[in-house]
């Protein structure tokens, strides 16, 4: 006879090799319907630039201080 253990790993095995088959198959029919002709029928947006795409380009460079040329900032070493 089977111990317990045995039957619970068997029932999870077939549930997996059940749901990977299901993924297999809801994969290979919703590549399948993608190559219907129907799909490159649908409109496409263009690709335009939002407004605030073009106002984040160089803001790291604007961050090129030293501690030095901060009023509040200088070193130990130098006079106030």
């Amino acid at each position: 006879t089977q111990q317990p253990t045995e039957t619970y790993t068997a029932v999870y095995f077939i549930l997996a090799d059940l749901m990977m088959l299901g993924q297999y198959t809801y994969y290979a029919l919703r590549d399948r319907l993608m190559q219907l002709p129907v799909y490159d029928t649908l409109p496409t947006t263009p690709n335009t630039p939002s407004a605030n795409d073009n106002n984040n380009h160089n803001s790291s460079s604007s961050d090129n201080t030293d501690a030095n040329d901060s009023p509040a900032g200088g070193s130990a070493g130098r006079p106030p």
